[in-house]
């Protein structure tokens, strides 16, 4: 094996364990931090129910999850394709982008304090998840995924994957304040009624609101598709390249 070759390998790996542990680690991290630290989550229910109403900590479960499943399959080859291949690589992606976006967004217009980003084991987990975590794995998905998925079967199949995981914590919010507001528990800035204050209906009303989830939603679509598309662009001149050079070596 090349040294190309085995660097390439050993980065392979290093993907996988670091989705796996590094972002379990920024979770837990925070959770208990917050606890120790934090006078308003000393309860330690307090603090996990905190962590659930927030995208990022969602995906972030699923990003270790995808890492852990894929760290597994590199030794024993066991896993479904399905759990494996280009279209769960393309799912996780797209959610790591969207959580990049829409933190890095805030960063830069929200004035006042970021939430999250306001204590150095907060700083710790919105870098890893937010910043360092979505580079990393948009980088490995352009470089090394190399597997094409045609753009129309796509569409037809696999773009709503996303939908499922967004829809199921969409709904767990939207549950979780019709029973804050039907019980007029009064909420605080621990315990907020949603989690991100752009799209609280308390605040910008329920239409505004309406349209965000609804765009949360099916805007993982179009990022899905997206990215599929450019990786076949990509795929397609790899391939192209090949078959350049190998009818240059056979010429001489």
């Amino acid at each position: 094996m090349s040294k190309k070759n085995e660097i390439k390998k050993w980065f392979n790996y290093f993907f996988y364990v670091w989705c796996t542990l590094a972002l379990l680690f920024a979770v837990l991290l925070d959770l208990i931090c917050g606890t120790v630290y934090d006078p308003k989550k000393s309860n330690f229910d307090v603090a996990i129910i905190e962590q659930s109403i927030y995208f990022s900590v969602w995906v972030a479960i699923m990003t270790s999850f995808f890492g852990l499943i894929n760290w597994i399959h590199i030794h024993n080859k066991s896993m479904a394709k399905w759990m494996v291949g280009k279209n769960a690589h393309t799912s996780i992606t797209t959610l790591n982008i969207v959580i990049f976006i829409l933190f890095n967004v805030t960063f830069i217009v929200q004035k006042g304090d970021i939430i999250g980003f306001d204590t150095w084991y907060g700083k710790t987990k919105s870098i890893i998840e937010h910043i360092l975590t979505p580079i990393i794995v948009l980088a490995f998905y352009f470089i090394y995924q190399n597997e094409k998925v045609e753009d129309k079967l796509f569409i037809k199949k696999y773009c709503w994957f996303n939908l499922i995981f967004v829809g199921i914590y969409s709904f767990y919010i939207i549950l979780r304040m019709s029973m804050l507001l039907k019980l007029n528990i009064e909420t605080n800035e621990t315990l907020p009624l949603i989690p991100y204050p752009q799209i609280d209906p308390t605040i910008v009303g329920y239409p505004i609101f309406i349209a965000g989830t609804l765009a949360g939603n099916f805007g993982t679509v179009f990022i899905s598709i997206f990215f599929n598309k450019m990786s076949n662009i990509k795929y397609v001149a790899i391939q192209k390249n090949l078959s350049a050079n190998k009818t240059n070596k056979n010429i001489n």
